[in-house]
């Protein structure tokens, strides 16, 4: 096992000695015995240094590693992954690793086989989108956004959340929620409600957004999104709780909506709310309420 002392010296040493530039040439060597620790050693000194960083940069060495990821070679993506999600936390970082043609490759390997080669893929992929490194209007182009909506329903937990947020960023422009919803984004997300709190932050805001168009707000009670939203209400967070009381107020006027929304118990959770001291809550609410309870009025005639 490597003690704690261990990798900055071992990545002062080598990149003081130039060592980078050499090891990145050696990546790309026919015999094994010679690329794989070569990729290897790249992916242990360069996120630990700093200096060993912008040799990897300057060397083209993020061009290669591009390469690595399509390799085919699980060994040789293995070693490129798990440098790019290291390198990737680092916000510069990130913006070099996107411009250098990574994100594709990258997307690829989200759904491979190999579960520490996902995990890792995961990793920088999240990394890059939390960064602002992967800005939408790039995640939204036809080559792209299919992937980013696929990963909605992944087996790759670490990529939920990242996919979401990535929608959840574009979900504000008309055009992105019909490309988004036409690729069948929307049933994901709104599973994705009732997922871990990290993931429904995200989801929650990509619906609040569908719910606040009246081309969709009709559609999230076929997907099944209204007992997320209300479950969201109880939320920790002002953040979630504000978007999930949004959209519940959107769809409340939509009169199909108005049976599954109270059968949910939304009814009594909302004349709770009604005691907050946020004058928005206050006014979500009574819209809510008046909407559902105007409804069931409406079909007891």
């Amino acid at each position: 096992m490597r003690q704690v002392g261990e990798r900055p010296t071992l990545a002062g040493c080598s990149a003081g000695a130039g060592a980078v530039p050499q090891l990145i040439q050696l990546m790309s060597h026919d015999a094994p015995r010679v690329s794989q620790p070569a990729a290897a050693l790249v992916s242990i000194l360069c996120p630990g240094d700093v200096q060993a960083s912008e040799q990897l940069f300057e060397s083209g060495g993020l061009v290669m590693l591009a390469d690595e990821l399509q390799s085919g070679q699980e060994h040789k993506q293995l070693h490129a992954v798990s440098a790019l999600a290291q390198l990737s936390a680092q916000p510069q970082h990130a913006s070099a690793i996107v411009d250098n043609g990574c994100v594709s490759p990258l997307l690829g390997l989200l759904e491979h086989r190999n579960q520490e080669l996902k995990s890792y893929a995961a990793i920088a992929f999240g990394n890059l989108c939390s960064s602002g490194a992967l800005a939408p209007s790039r995640l939204q182009h036809p080559s792209m956004l299919p992937h980013v909506v696929s990963l909605l329903s992944s087996s790759n937990g670490l990529a939920k959340a990242p996919a979401a947020g990535a929608i959840a960023a574009m979900a504000a422009q008309p055009h992105s929620r019909q490309a988004v919803y036409q690729l069948g984004g929307l049933a994901p997300l709104a599973s994705l409600l009732q997922s871990d709190p990290d993931t429904a932050y995200h989801a929650v805001q990509a619906i609040a957004q569908f719910a606040a168009d009246e081309r969709y707000r009709p559609m999230l009670a076929e997907v099944g999104a209204l007992p997320g939203l209300h479950a969201l209400l109880s939320s920790h967070l002002p953040h979630v709780q504000q978007c999930a009381l949004s959209a519940i107020a959107n769809t409340s006027f939509v009169p199909s909506a108005a049976a599954p929304l109270c059968a949910t118990g939304v009814l009594a959770h909302l004349g709770q709310l009604l005691f907050s001291a946020d004058e928005a809550t206050q006014t979500m609410c009574l819209t809510a309420l008046s909407n559902l309870l105007g409804e069931i009025g409406r079909a007891h005639v």
